[in-house]
């Protein structure tokens, strides 16, 4: 089980016995649960092993709902217990007194389906959830998919936001607290697969692995909303990955900022950094200015500075309400790194997309805690003006790293080679009388050696020379590649493994790692 947790990179194991244990053999049991949580740490560092309340030091399977002395034997072994959803309010109090000093070890099961729940569960889970806070336990939330299996795909999206406004006031926030901070705002999933503004696969597609870092929940566009403010996931359109984060609101015409908040965040600004992103108009009036902002704060006591990073090359115009502002100009071509370069810089537009790159030095940052990262947009027209625009990307890489040119993949490989369901080795061509047309196999690279946090690698490949089509995207160091349409019997396929990091940068395409394979 360890070998197994290691090998697919596991956090941990949840271990639920389901049946009744005899007697003679609980000794045996608790010796397993000591084992393989002192053996998950020592090969996963920060790995948990969590016991469910299931059956007892008797062998019985009788759900305490709480902790106890029927189940502390098994808590005591491992990291945390899972407790069953039947709970009241007098065990968790009991609960939080057997846990002794691991208070946050008891996660408290709460069942979103609300079978024998207190509050009954869906939109009204609040009210279990509040309770385990206010014993100061943890929380094991079982079936959020409440919110598809029940009301469906019809307004998925809202009644999602619905669900986790509910439950807000009780979760605790985790932010980033280090560079680099990288989002495409991609879920895992799309109607369509983007690189750099384009459109390179029209097929819907589903791989969690890919998902990107998400805004923080704030939901400050719930309830009371004058300004008609919110943000969703966009699937229409993207820059990178399977969509983009789309922003509407009404901008006040008092001067006033509209502001919509994408990261909470604690980095210590401890370098000079650069800042890109990628922003597409749909409909913004003449006279409203848009900015990414960076909320710093350095000192306590000490009023807040913010950093806005405009869109337009020259602002004329600068938001005057911030006397802790500052603006600053986007970089021209030749000022920009070569790592943050993208395939055609000139104009900076790929597809109507917008792409922008920032230096900010340390004059600017001196040592300050990045807090918040955002949208901003504002006018000083005196009539109110109508916001509609897609962010594709935000990156804030340190400049360290940026200067670090991302490197090829190496020793690429193929096997599992069939053409027209005929198999041949690895190390052998495929005969050329086969009369073959498709083609499957699998790649295999090695991770380059610098700048090793590779998020995912992005697949192509051209058929005798023609222009590069892309195959598909993986995180793993292997792509299985199936049926692939050749165009005859003899000729040679260039596979092209180009690696993206967790910076957000991709490498150069043309300086990527390529395989010929002629068949």
């Amino acid at each position: 089980m360890v070998n197994i947790a290691a090998h697919h990179s596991m956090d941990g194991w949840l271990i639920n016995i389901e049946n009744e244990i005899q007697y003679d053999q609980i000794d045996n049991l608790v010796i397993f649960v000591r084992l393989l949580t002192e053996k998950m740490h020592r090969m996963i560092p920060g790995s948990q092993v969590i016991w469910y309340d299931s059956v007892t030091v008797n062998g019985d399977l009788t759900w305490q709902n709480e902790l106890n002395d029927l189940n502390s034997i098994f808590f005591d072994e491992c990291d945390a217990i899972f407790l069953n959803y039947t709970w009241t309010n007098e065990k968790l109090v009991n609960s939080a007194i057997n846990s002794g000093t691991r208070l946050h070890d008891v996660f408290v099961g709460i069942d979103v389906f609300g079978r024998g729940m207190i509050g009954g569960g869906g939109y009204n889970t609040k009210e279990a959830l509040a309770l385990a806070r206010k014993a100061q336990l943890s929380i094991a939330l079982f079936a959020p998919g409440w919110v598809y299996e029940v009301n469906g795909s019809r307004e998925f999206d809202a009644n999602e936001e619905r669900f986790w406004y509910y439950l807000r006031p009780y979760l605790p926030m985790h932010v980033s607290c280090s560079l680099p901070l990288s989002s495409t705002f991609c879920q895992g999933w799309g109607k369509r697969t983007y690189m750099h503004g384009q459109a390179v696969s029209n097929d819907p597609w589903s791989n969690l692995s890919m998902q990107q870092p998400q805004p923080t929940l704030t939901h400050s566009e719930m309830g009371y909303n004058p300004h008609q403010q919110y943000k969703w996931l966009h699937l229409e359109d993207g820059f990178l990955g399977g969509g983009s984060m789309r922003f509407v609101g009404r901008l006040p015409n008092s001067g006033s900022p509209l502001t919509y908040r994408l990261f909470d965040t604690a980095i210590n600004m401890s370098s000079s950094v650069y800042v890109s992103y990628s922003l597409k108009q749909m409909h913004m009036d003449a006279g409203a200015n848009l900015f990414i902002y960076l909320v710093l704060n350095k000192d306590e006591g000490e009023k807040e500075k913010r950093i806005l990073l405009p869109v337009e090359h020259t602002v004329t115009t600068i938001y005057a309400g911030g006397d802790n502002d500052t603006t600053l100009q986007c970089l021209d071509d030749l000022d920009i790194p070569p790592a943050l370069q993208l395939p055609v810089s000139k104009g900076r537009e790929y597809n109507q997309w917008q792409c922008r790159v920032f230096r900010i030095d340390m004059d600017i940052l001196d040592g300050s805690i990045l807090d918040e990262v955002g949208l901003m947009a504002y006018t000083d027209n005196e009539e109110p003006l109508m916001l509609n625009v897609l962010l594709g990307n935000v990156q804030i890489i340190s400049a360290e790293d940026v200067t670090l040119c991302p490197s090829s993949v190496m020793n690429i490989t193929c096997d599992q080679v069939t053409i027209d369901n005929l198999s041949t080795r690895s190390d052998l061509l495929p005969s050329e009388e086969s009369g073959a047309k498709s083609l499957s196999m699998r790649l295999r690279w090695l991770q380059p050696e610098i700048m090793a946090d590779v998020t995912s690698y992005h697949i192509w490949y051209s058929l005798n020379g023609a222009d590069r089509e892309w195959l598909g995207s993986t995180y793993s160091n292997k792509s299985y590649i199936t049926n692939l349409d050749v165009h005859g019997e003899h000729g040679c396929i260039t596979f092209t493994v180009q690696p993206q990091y967790k910076s957000g940068i991709i490498q150069d395409i043309n300086k990527a790692g390529t395989y010929s394979f002629k068949y």
